[in-house]
Protein backbone atom coordinates (compact mmCIF):
# COMPACT_ATOMS: atom_id res chain seq x y z
CA UNK A 1 0.00 0.00 0.00
CA UNK A 2 0.90 3.66 -0.71
CA UNK A 3 3.65 4.23 2.47
CA UNK A 4 1.61 7.81 3.02
CA UNK A 5 -1.47 5.91 3.74
CA UNK A 6 -0.18 4.77 7.56
CA UNK A 7 0.21 8.47 8.56
CA UNK A 8 -3.31 9.79 7.08
CA UNK A 9 -5.45 10.26 10.33
CA UNK A 10 -8.29 8.09 10.11
CA UNK A 11 -11.78 9.98 9.12
CA UNK A 12 -13.62 8.46 11.68
CA UNK A 13 -11.43 10.15 14.01
CA UNK A 14 -11.73 13.99 12.94
CA UNK A 15 -14.82 14.12 15.15
CA UNK A 16 -13.06 16.08 17.76
CA UNK A 17 -12.75 19.19 18.34
CA UNK A 18 -9.45 20.55 20.25
CA UNK A 19 -10.81 19.87 24.01
CA UNK A 20 -11.66 15.63 22.80
CA UNK A 21 -15.16 16.82 22.45
CA UNK A 22 -17.67 16.18 19.80
CA UNK A 23 -20.51 18.95 18.81
CA UNK A 24 -23.69 19.65 17.13
CA UNK A 25 -24.30 21.76 14.43
CA UNK A 26 -24.04 25.18 16.39
CA UNK A 27 -27.13 26.62 13.88
CA UNK A 28 -29.71 24.49 13.51
CA UNK A 29 -30.89 24.35 10.12
CA UNK A 30 -34.37 23.26 7.85
CA UNK A 31 -32.66 21.05 5.59
CA UNK A 32 -32.83 20.30 1.94
CA UNK A 33 -36.55 21.13 1.03
CA UNK A 34 -35.50 19.83 -2.42
CA UNK A 35 -33.97 16.67 -1.69
CA UNK A 36 -35.50 13.01 -1.81
CA UNK A 37 -32.05 11.33 -1.57
CA UNK A 38 -28.91 9.86 -2.61
CA UNK A 39 -29.44 6.76 -5.09
CA UNK A 40 -26.31 6.47 -7.12
CA UNK A 41 -22.85 7.11 -6.32
CA UNK A 42 -21.29 7.23 -9.77
CA UNK A 43 -17.58 5.67 -10.17
CA UNK A 44 -15.50 6.54 -13.27
CA UNK A 45 -13.36 3.56 -14.76
CA UNK A 46 -11.27 3.24 -17.40
CA UNK A 47 -12.39 -0.40 -18.51
CA UNK A 48 -15.93 -1.27 -17.39
CA UNK A 49 -15.39 -4.97 -17.80
CA UNK A 50 -12.39 -5.21 -15.67
CA UNK A 51 -13.95 -2.70 -12.98
CA UNK A 52 -17.04 -4.54 -12.56
CA UNK A 53 -15.06 -7.50 -12.22
CA UNK A 54 -13.08 -6.36 -9.55
CA UNK A 55 -16.41 -4.86 -7.87
CA UNK A 56 -18.21 -8.38 -7.89
CA UNK A 57 -15.35 -10.94 -7.68
CA UNK A 58 -12.80 -9.21 -5.63
CA UNK A 59 -15.68 -7.28 -3.11
CA UNK A 60 -18.41 -9.06 -3.91
CA UNK A 61 -21.30 -6.78 -4.63
CA UNK A 62 -24.38 -7.61 -6.22
CA UNK A 63 -24.90 -6.57 -9.58
CA UNK A 64 -28.75 -5.10 -9.91
CA UNK A 65 -28.55 -3.94 -13.28
CA UNK A 66 -26.05 -4.17 -16.11
CA UNK A 67 -25.83 -2.64 -20.02
CA UNK A 68 -22.72 -1.67 -22.00
CA UNK A 69 -22.26 1.89 -20.69
CA UNK A 70 -23.45 1.31 -16.76
CA UNK A 71 -23.20 -1.52 -14.43
CA UNK A 72 -24.69 -0.92 -11.02
CA UNK A 73 -24.29 -2.11 -7.71
CA UNK A 74 -26.17 -2.73 -4.41
CA UNK A 75 -23.76 -0.80 -1.48
CA UNK A 76 -26.85 -1.46 0.95
CA UNK A 77 -27.83 2.40 1.61
CA UNK A 78 -26.49 3.40 -2.45
CA UNK A 79 -26.09 2.10 -5.19
CA UNK A 80 -22.31 2.39 -6.88
CA UNK A 81 -22.83 2.55 -10.91
CA UNK A 82 -20.06 2.20 -12.58
CA UNK A 83 -19.33 4.91 -15.89
CA UNK A 84 -16.76 5.24 -18.04
CA UNK A 85 -14.71 8.02 -18.23
CA UNK A 86 -10.87 8.57 -18.88
CA UNK A 87 -9.36 10.12 -15.92
CA UNK A 88 -5.74 9.79 -14.90
CA UNK A 89 -4.79 6.64 -13.24
CA UNK A 90 -3.27 7.34 -10.13
CA UNK A 91 -4.96 6.69 -7.09
CA UNK A 92 -7.61 9.16 -5.90
CA UNK A 93 -8.02 11.14 -2.55
CA UNK A 94 -10.56 13.56 -2.95
CA UNK A 95 -13.44 11.58 -2.05
CA UNK A 96 -13.32 8.28 0.80
CA UNK A 97 -16.11 5.86 0.65
CA UNK A 98 -16.96 4.39 4.05
CA UNK A 99 -18.47 1.10 4.39
CA UNK A 100 -19.87 -0.22 7.84
CA UNK A 101 -18.67 -3.73 9.29
CA UNK A 102 -19.46 -5.61 12.32
CA UNK A 103 -15.78 -7.10 12.34
CA UNK A 104 -13.10 -4.82 10.58
CA UNK A 105 -10.60 -7.66 11.12
CA UNK A 106 -12.65 -10.49 9.15
CA UNK A 107 -13.45 -8.28 6.68
CA UNK A 108 -10.19 -7.41 6.25
CA UNK A 109 -8.53 -10.97 6.35
CA UNK A 110 -11.69 -11.39 3.33
CA UNK A 111 -10.50 -8.65 1.22
CA UNK A 112 -6.52 -9.86 1.33
CA UNK A 113 -8.20 -13.73 0.77
CA UNK A 114 -9.57 -12.14 -2.52
CA UNK A 115 -6.15 -10.45 -3.63
CA UNK A 116 -7.38 -6.87 -2.37
CA UNK A 117 -4.27 -4.61 -1.10
CA UNK A 118 -6.05 -3.33 2.63
CA UNK A 119 -3.74 -1.93 5.55
CA UNK A 120 -3.57 -2.93 8.52
CA UNK A 121 -6.36 -2.65 11.09
CA UNK A 122 -5.86 0.38 12.85
CA UNK A 123 -7.82 1.10 16.57
CA UNK A 124 -8.05 3.34 19.04
CA UNK A 125 -10.85 5.89 20.48
CA UNK A 126 -13.13 5.90 17.24
CA UNK A 127 -12.98 2.05 16.45
CA UNK A 128 -11.52 0.21 13.91
CA UNK A 129 -10.13 1.30 10.70
CA UNK A 130 -8.73 -0.10 7.22
CA UNK A 131 -8.25 1.05 3.85
CA UNK A 132 -8.01 0.25 0.38
CA UNK A 133 -8.59 0.77 -3.14
CA UNK A 134 -10.15 -0.23 -6.33
CA UNK A 135 -8.18 -0.41 -9.58
CA UNK A 136 -9.31 2.43 -11.27
CA UNK A 137 -8.14 4.44 -7.72
CA UNK A 138 -11.00 5.19 -5.81
CA UNK A 139 -10.44 5.21 -1.96
CA UNK A 140 -12.23 3.00 0.44
CA UNK A 141 -12.29 2.54 4.13
CA UNK A 142 -14.04 -0.36 6.25
CA UNK A 143 -15.11 1.05 9.57
CA UNK A 144 -15.84 -0.47 12.84
CA UNK A 145 -17.37 2.07 15.21
CA UNK A 146 -16.22 1.78 18.50
CA UNK A 147 -19.44 1.95 21.82
CA UNK A 148 -17.59 5.67 22.18
CA UNK A 149 -18.41 6.16 18.46
CA UNK A 150 -21.48 5.47 18.84
CA UNK A 151 -22.77 7.87 21.55
CA UNK A 152 -21.61 10.77 19.68
CA UNK A 153 -23.89 13.50 17.84
CA UNK A 154 -23.54 11.32 14.70
CA UNK A 155 -23.89 8.07 16.30
CA UNK A 156 -27.98 7.76 16.29
CA UNK A 157 -27.58 8.54 12.80
CA UNK A 158 -25.10 6.37 11.96
CA UNK A 159 -27.08 3.72 13.84
CA UNK A 160 -30.19 4.71 11.89
CA UNK A 161 -28.90 3.62 8.87
CA UNK A 162 -27.10 0.50 9.83
CA UNK A 163 -30.26 -1.35 10.61
CA UNK A 164 -28.83 -4.66 10.46
CA UNK A 165 -25.20 -6.33 8.26
CA UNK A 166 -26.30 -9.03 6.16
CA UNK A 167 -24.45 -12.30 6.89
CA UNK A 168 -22.00 -13.82 4.07
CA UNK A 169 -19.07 -14.27 2.89
CA UNK A 170 -18.51 -11.02 0.66
CA UNK A 171 -15.85 -9.08 1.53
CA UNK A 172 -17.33 -5.82 1.16
CA UNK A 173 -20.67 -6.32 -1.05
CA UNK A 174 -22.75 -7.20 2.16
CA UNK A 175 -21.68 -3.94 3.50
CA UNK A 176 -23.53 -1.08 3.69
CA UNK A 177 -21.65 2.65 2.60
CA UNK A 178 -22.36 5.07 5.64
CA UNK A 179 -20.35 7.98 4.36
CA UNK A 180 -19.06 9.60 1.97
CA UNK A 181 -15.98 12.10 2.68
CA UNK A 182 -15.36 14.88 0.05
CA UNK A 183 -11.74 16.66 1.15
CA UNK A 184 -11.73 20.19 0.66
CA UNK A 185 -9.18 22.99 1.01
CA UNK A 186 -11.31 25.87 2.47
CA UNK A 187 -13.54 24.67 5.03
CA UNK A 188 -15.24 28.51 5.62
CA UNK A 189 -15.55 28.15 1.29
CA UNK A 190 -17.32 24.45 1.49
CA UNK A 191 -19.42 25.09 4.50
CA UNK A 192 -20.91 28.00 2.29
CA UNK A 193 -21.51 26.05 -0.57
CA UNK A 194 -22.92 22.38 1.35
CA UNK A 195 -24.74 24.60 4.39
CA UNK A 196 -25.68 28.07 2.65
CA UNK A 197 -26.22 26.99 -0.93
CA UNK A 198 -27.71 23.42 -0.97
CA UNK A 199 -28.77 23.87 2.99
CA UNK A 200 -27.64 20.40 3.54
CA UNK A 201 -28.58 19.43 7.37
CA UNK A 202 -25.82 19.44 9.64
CA UNK A 203 -25.40 16.41 11.59
CA UNK A 204 -21.41 17.46 13.32
CA UNK A 205 -19.53 20.66 13.24
CA UNK A 206 -15.80 20.77 14.34
CA UNK A 207 -14.34 23.57 13.36
CA UNK A 208 -11.21 23.13 14.67
CA UNK A 209 -10.47 20.54 11.99
CA UNK A 210 -12.67 22.13 9.45
CA UNK A 211 -15.39 19.19 9.57
CA UNK A 212 -19.17 19.44 8.81
CA UNK A 213 -21.26 16.42 8.64
CA UNK A 214 -24.38 16.44 6.77
CA UNK A 215 -27.55 14.13 6.59
CA UNK A 216 -28.51 12.92 3.45
CA UNK A 217 -31.28 10.70 4.64
CA UNK A 218 -29.65 7.70 3.37
CA UNK A 219 -26.17 8.85 3.30
CA UNK A 220 -24.13 10.97 5.40
CA UNK A 221 -21.77 13.76 3.62
CA UNK A 222 -18.43 15.10 5.35
CA UNK A 223 -16.17 17.49 4.09
CA UNK A 224 -13.11 17.43 5.60
CA UNK A 225 -9.83 20.33 4.91
CA UNK A 226 -7.12 18.07 3.09
CA UNK A 227 -4.27 17.80 5.02
CA UNK A 228 -1.79 16.61 3.19
CA UNK A 229 0.00 17.11 0.17
CA UNK A 230 -1.34 14.13 -1.54
CA UNK A 231 -4.57 14.83 -1.17
CA UNK A 232 -4.23 17.78 -2.07
CA UNK A 233 -2.89 17.34 -5.61
CA UNK A 234 -5.80 15.05 -6.09
CA UNK A 235 -7.79 17.66 -5.35
CA UNK A 236 -6.07 19.88 -8.00
CA UNK A 237 -6.52 16.49 -10.22
CA UNK A 238 -10.02 16.98 -9.82
CA UNK A 239 -10.86 19.77 -11.39
CA UNK A 240 -9.50 18.58 -14.67
CA UNK A 241 -11.55 15.14 -14.78
CA UNK A 242 -13.69 14.33 -11.86
CA UNK A 243 -13.46 10.05 -10.56
CA UNK A 244 -16.91 10.46 -8.81
CA UNK A 245 -20.11 11.87 -8.52
CA UNK A 246 -23.19 12.03 -6.01
CA UNK A 247 -26.21 11.55 -7.67
CA UNK A 248 -29.23 14.22 -5.20
CA UNK A 249 -32.76 12.93 -6.44
CA UNK A 250 -35.27 15.27 -6.84
CA UNK A 251 -39.00 15.57 -7.56
CA UNK A 252 -38.60 18.04 -10.17
CA UNK A 253 -34.87 19.06 -12.07
CA UNK A 254 -35.24 21.95 -13.54
CA UNK A 255 -37.10 23.59 -10.41
CA UNK A 256 -34.03 22.55 -8.23
CA UNK A 257 -31.55 23.74 -10.81
CA UNK A 258 -33.77 27.18 -10.56
CA UNK A 259 -33.43 27.17 -6.76
CA UNK A 260 -30.22 26.07 -6.67
CA UNK A 261 -29.12 29.12 -9.18
CA UNK A 262 -30.38 31.94 -7.19
CA UNK A 263 -28.18 30.71 -4.31
CA UNK A 264 -24.87 31.13 -6.50
CA UNK A 265 -25.01 27.49 -7.34
CA UNK A 266 -24.28 27.31 -11.71
CA UNK A 267 -25.77 23.80 -12.33
CA UNK A 268 -25.44 23.36 -16.07
CA UNK A 269 -28.26 22.91 -18.47
CA UNK A 270 -30.71 19.97 -18.04
CA UNK A 271 -30.15 16.76 -20.09
CA UNK A 272 -33.45 14.54 -20.77
CA UNK A 273 -32.50 10.88 -21.62
CA UNK A 274 -34.96 7.61 -21.04
CA UNK A 275 -33.54 7.53 -17.52
CA UNK A 276 -35.12 10.89 -16.84
CA UNK A 277 -34.03 14.45 -16.49
CA UNK A 278 -30.58 15.51 -14.85
CA UNK A 279 -28.25 18.73 -14.27
CA UNK A 280 -24.79 18.32 -13.08
CA UNK A 281 -22.62 20.50 -11.12
CA UNK A 282 -19.66 21.03 -9.30
CA UNK A 283 -18.76 21.96 -5.69
CA UNK A 284 -15.44 24.87 -5.53
CA UNK A 285 -13.06 21.44 -4.60
CA UNK A 286 -14.39 20.17 -8.49
CA UNK A 287 -16.32 17.62 -6.55
CA UNK A 288 -19.22 16.19 -8.64
CA UNK A 289 -23.14 16.24 -8.08
CA UNK A 290 -26.02 15.39 -10.31
CA UNK A 291 -29.87 16.52 -10.14
CA UNK A 292 -31.66 13.66 -10.91
CA UNK A 293 -35.59 13.34 -11.41
CA UNK A 294 -36.18 9.62 -12.59
CA UNK A 295 -38.62 8.84 -15.60
CA UNK A 296 -41.33 6.75 -15.65
CA UNK A 297 -39.78 3.84 -17.29
CA UNK A 298 -36.79 4.28 -14.59
CA UNK A 299 -39.05 3.40 -11.74
CA UNK A 300 -39.93 0.23 -13.35
CA UNK A 301 -35.99 -1.29 -13.90
CA UNK A 302 -34.66 -3.11 -11.41
CA UNK A 303 -33.00 -0.26 -9.73
CA UNK A 304 -36.49 1.70 -9.46
CA UNK A 305 -37.31 -0.12 -6.18
CA UNK A 306 -33.97 2.27 -4.96
CA UNK A 307 -35.74 5.69 -6.25
CA UNK A 308 -38.51 7.88 -4.47
CA UNK A 309 -37.76 6.15 -1.02
CA UNK A 310 -39.60 7.54 2.62
CA UNK A 311 -36.29 9.43 5.15
CA UNK A 312 -36.35 8.52 8.55
CA UNK A 313 -37.18 11.95 8.94
CA UNK A 314 -40.30 11.70 7.70
CA UNK A 315 -39.36 13.79 4.01
CA UNK A 316 -41.01 11.72 1.18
Amino acid sequence: MDQHLGRRQSPAAIYEDSEGERTMATTPRAGAEWLVGVPYMFLYVQDLNAAASFFENALGFRTIEKDPSCVKFDAGTVILALNVRSCSPERDLSTLLVAHVSDVDAVREQLLTAGVEATCVVRYEIGGTSEFFDQDGHYFSLYEPSSDALGWPSGDRLHQLVTHEPMGQAPVGNRPMVYVFNFVLDAEEARTFYSDALRLPEVEVDDSVGVVKYDLGNLLLATHVADDAITTRSLERQKRCSRSALVFQVRNCEATADLLRSRGVEVATSQHTTAGTTASFFDPNGHEFYLYEPSADALTWPSGRRLDYPHADGRS
